[in-house]
């Protein structure tokens, strides 16, 4: 959901939009005027990745050295989804060869720990994951969660902000993951 609003935001700049998905059509993509590919194609030839996966056994460490090493000079790596989609360890190594960028507000490890790698390269931008709770978002999900549930309680089955059963499996169990560092 948060890659589909994305692409949504971005329509109005033009931008030559690739998405790298196991659940996305080509059809779907088309309606932001996007294509899907390949993950080595998204990583040879994007000047900006940004990811937007939960973390599940299939994408668990995904991105590694052999992305990274993948990409542009000067590209941008953006994870705001979950940590240990990248493979931080790989992600520190390209990062000191200086060819590529990253920001960053999730990581492997949360608080990031004070010796990370991470900590002090210059070309990482490291922030906490506060994008989803601010202030000014809180009244509209709040709103527009109440809406949902009137409408179910008047017997209302069309959900503005249903999710699926399989689209709730897919989400992140970080627990299956915590002794894997």
């Amino acid at each position: 959901m948060i890659a589909q609003n994305l692409a949504r935001m971005l329509q109005p700049f033009d931008v030559k939009l690739k998405i790298y998905s196991g659940y996305l059509s080509e059809k779907e993509a088309e309606k932001y005027n996007a294509t899907v590919c390949s993950l080595e194609e998204l990583f040879d030839t994007c000047d900006i990745i940004s990811v937007h996966f939960g973390l599940n056994e299939k994408n668990y460490h995904l991105i590694d050295k052999t992305c990274l090493g993948r990409m542009k000079e000067n590209a941008l790596l953006v994870n705001t989804a979950r940590g240990a989609v990248i493979n931080e360890e790989d992600l520190v190594q390209e990062l000191r060869k200086g060819k590529i960028n990253a920001i960053l507000d999730v990581y492997e490890t949360e608080p990031l720990p004070m010796d990370s790698g991470l900590r002090g390269l210059p070309n990482a931008i490291l922030v906490p994951h506060q994008g989803g709770p601010t202030t000014d978002v809180r009244e509209m999900v709040t709103l527009a969660l109440i809406e949902d549930i009137k409408r179910y309680a008047a017997g209302g089955r069309n959900l503005d902000h249903q999710i699926s059963s399989e689209y709730a499996s897919r989400m992140t169990d970080e627990s299956r993951f915590k002794d894997r560092k």
